[in-house]
């Protein structure tokens, strides 16, 4: 399974780095069916609804495989780099094995998706509490992401109109 496992967390299930997994490394492209927000299921249930949005208005349906697995953390140690249709997570730092694979949901929202807003049980220390879109992130966490670059072009977009806006 590319060097992943999955184990129980507490919370659920989680993927975790079966070997070292090395700062900019892929770790997996995620799969599923592309659709438009107007195509979501209905009711569309947050938690269990396993949807990735990719695009100003494209989402990528769950694959049934390990990458519908991959847990939300508000310190994320990987992140999901976006190009045209593929999404592939990458490794935002060194990670050791053994250790759960996460990434930060807020990061591939935009606006479009501004209902969105799921309850955060990552349990870090600087856990949010809440995700939701890029948008209602910190001023603080916006800016260490689009310094690290990991911030998709169809979201920083609208983040620097945002920020012109705001000015």
């Amino acid at each position: 399974m590319n060097g992943l496992t999955v184990r129980e967390t507490g919370k659920g299930k989680g993927v975790f780095a079966g070997r070292d997994f090395r700062k900019g490394e892929e770790i997996m492209e995620f799969r599923g069916n592309l659709i438009t927000f107007d195509e979501l299921p209905k009711p569309y249930n947050m938690d269990d609804d396993h949807y990735v949005q990719i695009g100003p208005n494209l989402l990528m349906g769950p694959s049934g495989g390990l990458d519908d697995l991959f847990n939300h953390s508000c310190e994320p140690n990987s992140y999901l780099r976006i190009t045209g249709r593929k999404a592939v997570l990458i490794a935002l730092r060194d990670m050791g094995k053994g250790e759960e694979i996460t990434w930060d949901y807020s990061l591939s929202m935009n606006k479009e998706s501004s209902w969105y807003k799921m309850t955060c049980r990552c349990g870090s220390r600087n856990c949010r509490k809440v995700i939701s879109d890029f948008s209602r992130l910190p001023d603080d966490v916006k800016n260490r992401y689009i310094r690290l670059g990991v911030v998709p072009e169809y979201v920083l977009k609208e983040a620097k109109i945002v920020k012109k806006a705001s000015r």
